[in-house]
């Protein structure tokens, strides 16, 4: 999140505003202020993950909506039945889909400081599932319909809302939305080191870590040294793997990939852990196994 977040400020401060910015800095400053906000204050963070993300959704509607009606048809046949699509197609999507999962799962992370977690964490769980997937659905199936044929193509397109933008004879409208993705990504990252800094809290009150990293701020009552130990993490790997000339945009899919594959791996080892914790005391069935 932290290289996507200064991929697309380079990007938007060089075709919007003609400037170019260092990309170790926008590195650097969206970890600074991330790292701050998630010591502060938990019900800041949220908020303030909200209202960007809300902003950055309702631009992004705004323009494959205008981009559909410009369609002699809204139907694509095309995609619609799938003649194109094959395993490694689908094998590549189950990686972003679970990588997508993950996202929404760092809500239960938060299940001791909500207040009534057996209601709200399951609620927020199921909802954001359902809205970000159909929300994920309409755009892909719009960019793909109107994207087709133009030069470069998406799958090589870094900014495809920006392309989409400028194909309506809206380009000034695609840069606030690269805006909006933009703070999308500050804001996934700080919902990420959330869930990472109470992760390594519990797992420090468990001693897998030192003691040190279990404890909260004083006044804000916030894991503060866990938060700056992922802070201080995900930067020192975003900046080595720039400072050994990567492409920031290979680093995203490299990093992305590494932590899918990391989450798949504490799902196996969880499901098998659930249902050894079952069979040792009788209860389990078929139906567990298949829902495990």
């Amino acid at each position: 999140c932290v290289t996507e977040f200064a991929l697309f400020a380079i990007s938007l401060t060089h075709d919007f505003l003609h400037l170019s910015v260092n990309g170790y800095l926008m590195m650097l400053a969206s970890t600074l202020i991330t790292g701050y906000i998630a010591i502060k204050n938990i019900k800041l963070s949220a908020s303030l993950m909200l209202w960007l993300e809300l902003l950055s959704i309702s631009l992004i509607l705004l323009v494959v909506v205008i981009a559909l009606g410009k369609q002699d048809t809204a139907m694509d046949l095309q995609q619609l039945k799938l003649s194109t699509v094959n395993f490694e197609n689908v094998r590549m999507g189950l990686t972003l889909a679970i990588f997508g999962f993950v996202a929404f799962e760092s809500a239960a992370s938060l299940g001791f400081e909500a207040a009534d977690p057996l209601k709200s964490v399951p609620r927020a769980l199921l909802m954001s599932v359902m809205l970000s997937g159909g929300f994920f659905v309409f755009v892909s199936y719009v960019m793909v319909f109107c994207l087709r044929g133009q030069v470069p193509g998406l799958a090589q397109c870094s900014t495809p809302l920006l392309a989409l933008s400028s194909l309506i004879g809206m380009p000034v409208l695609g840069h606030f939305i690269d805006a909006g993705i933009m703070l999308s990504f500050f804001a996934a990252g700080l919902a990420n080191l959330n869930a990472a800094a109470r992760m390594l809290h519990k797992m420090s009150e468990d001693g897998f870590f030192h003691r040190i990293f279990s404890d909260t701020h004083k006044t804000n009552q916030t894991p503060h040294n866990a938060a700056a130990l992922a802070s201080t993490i995900s930067l020192l790997i975003a900046l080595t793997l720039a400072a050994l000339g990567c492409p920031l945009l290979e680093i995203v899919g490299w990093l992305g990939t590494l932590a899918t594959f990391g989450f798949i791996f504490a799902y196996v080892l969880t499901s098998i852990s659930a249902a050894k914790l079952l069979h040792s005391i009788k209860q389990l069935t078929t139906g567990k196994m298949l829902s495990i």
